[in-house]
């Protein structure tokens, strides 16, 4: 249901914001006043902010697709649940909403900060300015979302893998465990293997 509600009514905001921009921008495109400016300046943040809402809004769903799909049996697909890529497209998903927001937030916060306190440095503020510190923000929360995904040579987002096998009590087995048995199978006395190579052995 909130998943629901949160894809509609942020749908909602962003046709009524954008429509309000662009109307905005035709009857003044000059932007010459300071209302104007600001006015435009937070539309522009609150469009933005319903993008990162949004998405929040389809990990939600995302997330009440699995829990049917799963209801009643999750016990025994935790792990390789933990363990799929559809998992992690929803964390990823979850993450860039969450930073989104607080970047964009604190963004609009700073904005309207000085537009009270220094209210003629607002008449200086080029709305370029502005869209460049959305691109900054996009960046960072780009990067932060989609970092885990990077395959480093050295594993580093790695602490367990999901393995089912017969040589541990477990399915789940630490990283250091997986190098250990592929030194053994390879000769190798190295504790800095490639973790490209650990995942081709194993």
């Amino acid at each position: 249901m909130m998943g629901f509600v949160a894809l509609i009514g942020n749908l909602a905001t962003l046709i009524l914001t954008l429509t309000e921009m662009v109307s905005h921008y035709k009857s003044n495109p000059c932007i010459d006043t300071k209302t104007g400016l600001v006015k435009l300046i937070n539309a522009f943040f609150i469009f933005n902010l319903g993008i990162s809402d949004f998405s929040m809004g389809v990990y939600l769903l995302g997330v009440v697709c699995q829990v049917v799909t799963y209801s009643g049996r999750y016990c025994f697909v935790d792990k390789e649940w933990r363990s799929s890529n559809r998992c992690s497209v929803l964390g990823t998903i979850a993450i860039l909403s969450s930073e989104a927001s607080a970047f964009i937030m604190a963004s609009m916060s700073t904005f309207r900060l000085v537009s009270i306190y220094k209210q003629f440095l607002t008449r200086t503020i080029k709305f370029k300015w502005i869209i460049l510190v959305g691109v900054l923000c996009c960046f960072f929360y780009l990067l932060f979302a989609f970092l885990p995904w990077i395959q480093l040579k050295s594993g580093y987002f790695v602490s367990q893998v999901w393995f089912p096998n017969h040589f541990f009590k477990t399915d789940t087995i630490p990283k250091h465990d997986l190098i250990t048995i592929t030194n053994q199978v390879s000769h190798s006395n190295s504790t800095r293997q490639s973790w490209f190579k650990v995942k081709e052995a194993i």
